[in-house]
């Protein structure tokens, strides 16, 4: 049966619940200071910043995949070195006499034994230079205390992507057991090898498959969002009954978002009132399950 909601107001809405696999994920939310992290990741921005760095991570706001935003990680010399972009859901520590002379410890608290790890880029190399994309599945070992490998997933790429391309790096599993510890690294660069000027892009990474159980909705074939321009109603219909609670957030062009509301699973069609808004340039963008799919729209 087809569902059909007719929204009024804007003025509440109900919390989306979802599991996340890996925190900001999209690089939606970053820290407001000058050369701040993303939500939930450290690179060695920080600490560079000492040696009077330019940061090798920053906020991606014109070329992105899906949102508002993604990462830019960018391989600079610094005191003649040169210091890959690097993002971590773990901690960094840098030596600059050390070679590598970055080194990433722990990650966050994660016990399944997913299939794919998932996530769009974009790479410009600087000679052979290549980068470096993984997931690494860690348990601390109950009689060393080290940090024993469960399993690991990763990419290496030396290819000029000049377009937003889906990568998809399949587990390896090397033990038995579910893991403690999920450490994501994304590296601009051959950590024994940077050379400077390379640039990694990345936007709406994941986990798939294997214990998580989920399943997958292509939100980008499946939502049509019209009409646009519009001006008092904005349609928002699915190709199939909607099998989760959707989000639906609207977004000034410099990043501020100006609604957000909840669509019950089940819903195929939905006309939102959006009277009060000014005329302009905005960003739709609807997540449903741990799918999200981002649209410009123009009121009139």
């Amino acid at each position: 049966m087809k569902h059909f909601i007719l929204l009024i107001a804007f003025s509440a809405f109900c919390t989306f619940i979802n599991a996340q696999y890996i925190t900001n994920a999209g690089f939606e939310t970053w820290g407001s200071t000058a050369g701040a992290d993303p939500t939930g990741w450290s690179s060695p921005n920080a600490t560079l910043a000492g040696f009077f760095s330019p940061p090798v991570v920053t906020k991606e706001t014109t070329d992105v995949y899906a949102g508002i935003n993604s990462a830019k990680l960018e391989t600079k010399t610094v005191l003649g070195y040169a210091v890959p972009g690097i993002l971590t859901n773990g901690t960094i520590s840098v030596n600059m006499t050390s070679s590598p002379p970055i080194a990433i410890n722990g990650g966050t608290p994660f016990t399944q034994r997913p299939a794919v790890f998932k996530g769009y880029y974009k790479y410009t190399p600087s000679a052979t230079d290549n980068c470096f994309l993984a997931a690494v599945l860690l348990k601390r070992n109950s009689t060393t205390s080290a940090l024993d490998t469960i399993g690991y997933a990763q990419l290496t790429n030396v290819a000029n992507i000049t377009s937003w391309t889906l990568f998809e790096a399949n587990f390896t599993y090397m033990l038995p057991g579910n893991p403690d510890t999920l450490q994501i690294l994304l590296i601009s660069s051959n950590p024994n090898a940077a050379v400077a000027g390379s640039i990694l892009k990345v936007d709406e990474l994941s986990l798939e498959g294997g214990t998580l159980g989920l399943t997958k909705y292509y939100l980008q074939k499946d939502v049509n969002i019209f009409p646009n321009p519009a001006n008092d109603i904005v349609n928002i219909q699915f190709s199939y009954e909607s099998k989760f609670e959707t989000t639906v957030s609207m977004f000034s062009l410099v990043g501020q978002k100006v609604k957000e509301f909840t669509l019950p699973k089940g819903i195929e069609l939905s006309s939102l009132n959006i009277r009060d808004l000014k005329k302009g340039m905005y960003f739709i963008q609807v997540q449903s399950g741990k799918e999200k799919f981002t649209q410009k729209i123009s009121v009139e």
